[in-house]
């Protein structure tokens, strides 16, 4: 079976996927201990809780071609891996990023120290960590598996909020860990692009008064700032915490935050395009942001524009629970309905 194959299959819906599962496959979480579901039949009811209720579609995937026959299904911050038998997927394991997939697959979780270090970050054990960075320093700048990401990227990934997370920020640094280092595996995010997509503002916090740039580029999104990540995955909190430690906002991380003064000034003096300002009303939408999408509008942004996920501006809105805002731009579409 071919990453095209498996591609168009997900992007047709689930009835054209399903024929593509082993009668016995596993759905298994984390790295395999946990049996999620098994057979076609579970796996299938459990796909279908995934379909979006206003686009009826599966949520768009990023496939990569890994050793072994298997494919990295990546979504967001999300990651599946599925092993393949011939025609048919016969496992598919489950990972909270794909750079924790990576890892896992490539026996980084069996250096013990690094093992033990990556434990005693998310049990947030403080007096363990010091330990081992005093018996192995060299853990303070270690590249971890074929991903390159580091401790501080531990201490950011997905879902984040670890114990006493500021805290390990705060050991890991003084032992000489890079708070602007950049992981290697397909993009180059900094551990604060990472804590902005986990919502994680108090390890955000601490990451920029240890002197992590705010304006650093490598986002997943785009390749832009942590803000970037932020307002894409909707992480409002981490999102306004940047604006207020001093991020630039381009016009539709603007939008999506409501910050008018800041959307009047691109709109004014930045040039925009066209398709630039279609695009931000879709964030404003993304956003649950009425006053900015009615600027974007009034500027000529086109209301039925099909942006990303698939969706149009109200698609967004009504995905992000803004019922008024749904609501108004359906008037705004169809002022005689």
């Amino acid at each position: 079976m071919s990453i095209e194959e498996l591609s168009r299959a997900w992007a047709t819906g689930i009835e054209a996927v399903e024929p593509l599962l082993a009668e016995s496959v596993v759905f298994e979480l984390g790295s395999g201990e946990l049996p999620g579901c098994r057979g076609r039949g579970e796996v299938v009811a459990l796909l279908r809780g995934l379909v979006d209720p206003v686009t009826g579609r599966l949520p768009p995937l990023i496939f990569e071609e890994l050793p072994d026959g298997a494919v990295l299904a990546q979504h967001d911050n999300a990651a599946v891996v599925l092993h393949l038998e011939g025609h048919t997927v016969s496992r598919m394991v489950q990972y909270s990023s794909r750079e924790d997939a990576l890892d896992r697959l490539s026996g980084v979780g069996e250096d013990p120290t690094v093992a033990a270090a990556v434990e005693a970050i998310h049990g947030g054990d403080i007096d363990a960590l010091r330990g081992l960075l005093v018996e192995h320093p060299e853990l303070a700048t270690v590249r971890l598996g074929t991903s390159g990401r580091t401790l501080l990227h531990v201490v950011t990934d997905w879902p984040g909020h670890y114990p006493r997370g500021a805290e390990t920020v705060a050991v890991l640094v003084a032992a000489g860990a890079d708070v602007n280092a950049r992981f290697t595996a397909g993009h180059t995010e900094t551990p604060l692009h990472w804590a902005a997509s986990s919502d994680d503002v108090a390890v955000l916090d601490a990451l920029l008064d240890a002197g992590a740039d705010i304006e650093a580029d490598g986002a997943v999104i785009g390749g832009g700032t942590p803000l970037a990540d932020a307002t894409a995955f909707g992480q409002w909190n981490a999102a306004r915490r940047l604006i207020e430690r001093g991020a630039r906002a381009n016009l539709g991380e603007a939008a999506s935050l409501g910050l008018l003064d800041r959307v009047g000034d691109h709109l004014a003096g930045g040039n925009p395009t066209a398709q630039d300002v279609t695009s931000a009303l879709w964030m404003a939408c993304h956003g649950g942001q009425q006053a900015a999408a009615s600027m974007l509008i009034d500027a000529g942004a086109d209301v039925n524009w099909v942006g990303y996920d698939d969706l149009t501006p109200l698609d967004a809105a009504v995905r992000s629970g803004a019922a008024d805002l749904a609501e108004w731009l359906r008037r705004r579409r169809d002022p005689t309905g």
